[in-house]
């Protein structure tokens, strides 16, 4: 049997959901390991986990992540998309998706015992009654949206990545007793050194990478302005932007580049190369692109976390970024190049998701350390290499997705406890 959904005219299929293999194999899982464990059930725990399971981005990445050692360790999972209405659209969700159809599905004639909402704490609302509400979610400037301070409030708990998060949160108002900081990691068996290079049309030299999305809060004019004042057209140096297209337009994105060039008083075309890249690379193919760079550097004013820094460290590269935020868990002098800010700044429009930062502060990055930095690195290859290296001993030893997503499963172990009632409070 299938469903059928319509689509501009015809009809497209999709097989009905079948989570009963599912639910054997995760019961199965539970009873072998986690239900070993003091205080916790015979039975799998059921779960309602909310997430942006289906598009690129750090949210995905986690979700998908965290999702996956859920499953491992037996949790029966529902997996729901962030609109719900989705579930009414069996044929798109198939599609997004198809190795999580099946765990769309309810677990027939059960309640769940906890709901895990993973997004933005906008996003935060009540799905299941009596179940223990937790959220993990981040932001990136010195405080909170106050929708997102009343929606986290409302948390049995909030976890976020990083001791900065923890701070703002709690300075915007959501109890500190509700936070707990679990940072997820990267898989260092997937990014490592020594993978082939991909290759980059028209990179020559020195390759400094940024891979970042397209907004202003990563800093790219801070970077575009640093590297064109500091390099002259005929050093043998490239950097390289690796982006996603605007709107899925790549003409809006090279326009706005070359704009704000021009405004600069520079030609393109006519300066130290600038790549910019708008490939969609398949998620295999992104430890060749940082095997492809010398360095990597992102001037951001402010991040919930920072993969793409912690992805270049697993693959030894040597990292420049802003000493402020979230990125200060994980990049230290030892090991990476911290770039000086000049203070906080207010943000101003018109930027990129400006109805959240409306009175918020962020960092202003200085563009005559980043120009210091930059050359410092590429005169100074060696030294930049032994650093790449210290990176990715120190991801290995504290950062590898492993350990951290395992403290992530035991931080949800806690709500599904055997004692009556403890999924309904707050631990502790």
């Amino acid at each position: 049997m299938a469903l059928t959904q319509p689509a501009r005219g015809r009809p497209v299929t999709a097989p009905v959901p079948d989570r009963q293999p599912w639910d054997a194999v995760l019961q199965a899982r539970w009873a072998a390991h986690m239900a070993q464990r003091p205080g916790m059930p015979a039975r799998s725990p059921y779960v309602l986990y909310r997430g942006p399971f289906y598009s690129p981005g750090g949210y995905t990445y986690e979700a998908r992540t965290l999702l996956r050692h859920l499953l491992d360790a037996g949790f029966t999972v529902r997996a729901l998309p962030p609109t719900l209405r989705l579930l009414h659209k069996p044929a798109v969700l198939h599609r997004l998706a198809p190795d999580l159809y099946d765990l769309h599905a309810p677990a027939p004639g059960r309640r769940p015992t906890v709901e895990l909402t993973h997004l933005p704490a906008c996003w935060f609302r009540a799905l299941a009654p009596g179940a223990a509400r937790l959220g993990r979610t981040m932001f990136e400037t010195d405080r909170l949206p106050p929708d997102w301070v009343r929606t986290c409030r409302r948390m049995d708990e909030v976890w976020v990545p990083s001791t900065f998060n923890a701070e703002t949160f709690a300075d915007s108002g959501v109890p500190a007793r509700k936070i707990r900081v679990l940072p997820l990691g990267v898989d260092t068996r997937r990014f490592h050194p020594g993978v082939p290079p991909l290759t980059i049309p028209g990179a020559r030299g020195f390759v400094f990478l940024a891979n970042f999305a397209w907004q202003q809060r990563k800093g790219w004019p801070i970077l575009v302005e640093a590297f064109l004042r500091e390099f002259h057209p005929k050093e043998d140096v490239t950097l390289v932007l690796k982006t996603l297209p605007v709107f899925h337009r790549p003409s809006a994105v090279r326009q706005q580049l070359y704009r704000y060039i021009r405004r600069l008083g520079f030609t393109p075309g006519n300066t130290a190369p600038i790549i910019l890249d708008q490939r969609v690379l398949p998620r295999e193919m992104l430890p060749r692109l940082y095997a492809a760079s010398d360095a990597f550097v992102l001037p951001t004013r402010g991040e919930g976390w920072g993969f793409p820094f912690l992805e270049a460290m697993a693959c030894g590269k040597p990292v420049i970024g802003t000493a402020w935020s979230s990125l200060l868990d994980f990049l230290h002098p030892d090991y990476a190049y911290l770039l000086e800010i000049e203070g906080l700044e207010p943000v101003r429009g018109p930027v990129e998701l400006h109805r959240f930062y409306r009175g918020h502060r962020w960092a202003k990055p200085s563009v005559d350390h980043l120009r210091q930095l930059l050359r410092h690195v590429f005169e100074h290859p060696g030294e930049a290499r032994a650093k790449g290296a210290r990176a990715r001993a120190a991801v290995e030893q504290r950062w590898d997705v492993g350990p951290t997503a395992a403290r992530l499963v035991d931080a949800l172990a806690r709500w599904v406890g055997d004692a009556p009632g403890t999924a309904a409070r707050a631990p502790g």
